[in-house]
Order: structure tokens, then C-alpha cells, then sequence
């Protein structure tokens, strides 16, 4: 059976996990569709993250390799900019100071940090 964004996400809230905690093996049975260039570019992506957190534990992935998982994850689920504008805003209210922190190491790598322009959206 086919089920679009909308109605993962409502199944997911309602059936799976009822808050934003998950516990190991809630999402055991969710399947994650990619193309066989998208997995691959996503785990090139994982891959660059770990081996880098490896020489460095204190490597900043979110202001690198980050950006660019979520613009593929984003794509394959074929959000568009007002979906993933929703995501934003939801991860801004529930991590201010995460994200406020992430926004300070983007403009300090001379980046912008307006996550649609990072995403190609705007």
C-alpha cells in the first residue's frame, strides 16, 4: 500500500509514537523509500559525518554533511518549501538554543542561515 507524507506523518502521531520521544524499535517496521542515488548519496553523507566525528568527536556535521541529508531526505520525500518550512519551524520551537547555536557556527563559517536558502528553496 502507498502512503503519501500526510498520511505517514498522521499514522505516526496517532499509532506509532504519541510525543516527539522515540524509543528503540517504534519505527522498526517504517520503511524509508530512496532512488538508488539518493541512498547512495545519503550514505556518502553518513559516511563522510563518521568517519570525520572519528578523528575529531567534536567535528560540527550539522553546519556541513547535515544540510545536505536533510536536502536529500527533504527531495525524496518531495517536500516542498512550505512542508519543510513546517519542519524548520517546529525544530526552532522545540530546540531554540540548539538552533540558535547551529544559526551562530552557519554565519561563522561565513554560511547563511536561513535553512531554505541552504536547501535551494528560496
Amino acid at each position: 500500500m502507498h502512503i503519501n507524507i500526510q498520511n505517514t506523518e498522521i499514522f505516526n502521531e496517532n499509532f506509532l509514537m504519541h510525543t516527539v520521544d522515540t524509543q528503540v524499535g517504534v519505527f522498526d517496521d517504517s520503511v524509508f523509500v530512496f532512488n538508488s542515488k539518493q541512498e547512495i548519496d545519503l550514505e556518502d553523507k553518513i559516511e563522510d559525518v563518521i568517519k570525520k566525528q572519528k578523528s575529531n568527536p567534536r567535528y560540527d556535521y550539522a553546519s556541513n554533511e547535515q544540510l545536505e541529508i536533510d536536502k536529500l531526505v527533504y527531495k525524496a520525500y518531495g517536500l516542498n518549501d512550505e512542508d519543510v518550512q513546517e519542519v524548520e519551524d517546529w525544530y526552532a520551537r522545540r530546540y531554540p538554543k540548539l538552533l540558535a547555536a547551529q544559526k551562530s557556527n552557519l554565519r561563522a563559517l561565513g554560511k547563511n542561515d536561513d535553512y531554505l536558502e541552504l536547501y535551494g528553496l528560496k
